[in-house]
């Protein structure tokens, strides 16, 4: 479907969404060899972070080392333009403002660089483009982030499930969506806001302990 969507060609407007880092660094790779097979990537590549990244590649980037002098922040997205394997620098065209960044792949951080075909939901916040695919499972399931994650295009979206976690005839799927988990988000703040009132108590009776100790010296 990804393919269909003209992922290959312009995997900058389709976006791919996954719940694991694992499956995201999983279906990147499966994306980028479809591009290899297509003959749309570069020869030139560039081992990083246990990937080779291929001129044409998309990448994202995260707050290396640098990012504040390249104007980069964390998840901007782009296309590697050239690479260099003997001094381990790549030059990428980033989406925000169409500028050509120049990084050092030791001084920025190879762990900020990765392939950038598809991000986890919370990595994909304010993204919007004209066809998402949404691979559903665990914990992502719920109403809210089910919603978030199938907002993000303007044309079309795909929800994609397995079987263990469809159920017969989509029951379990359309189940786990229709569930809101709003009461368990509130009664979470809730419980953070109670424990954050116990440890301000507990300064305020050491210090008051303190000070009257100090009195009584």
């Amino acid at each position: 479907r990804w393919k269909h969507d003209r992922g290959v060609h312009e995997p900058k407007d389709v976006l791919l969404l996954a719940s694991l880092n694992a499956e995201v660094r999983q279906v990147n790779r499966m994306c980028q060899g479809e591009r290899m097979k297509a003959g749309v990537l570069g020869s030139e590549k560039l081992f990083v972070d246990g990937d080779f990244l291929h001129v044409g590649d998309r990448v994202r980037l995260g707050l290396g080392r640098d990012a504040l002098r390249h104007g980069v922040k964390n998840g901007f997205t782009g296309e590697v333009v050239s690479v260099n394997s003997e001094t381990r620098m790549l030059s990428v065209r980033l989406d925000k403002g169409d500028r050509l960044v120049t990084l050092s792949v030791e001084h920025f951080g190879a762990q900020h660089i990765r392939l950038g075909y598809a991000r986890t939901v919370h990595g994909s916040q304010g993204k919007t483009v004209r066809a998402c695919h949404v691979l559903m499972g665990g914990h992502m399931d719920a109403l809210p982030l089910g919603y978030v994650q199938s907002s993000r295009s303007t044309d079309s979206t795909y929800l994609i499930v397995d079987q263990a976690h469809a159920g017969p005839q989509l029951k379990d799927i359309v189940r786990s969506l229709s569930r809101d988990r709003t009461k368990d988000l509130a009664r979470d703040i809730l419980d953070r806001t109670h424990e954050l009132s116990r440890q301000r108590a507990d300064r305020q009776d050491r210090q008051e302990h303190h000070h009257g100790h100090s009195l009584g010296m």
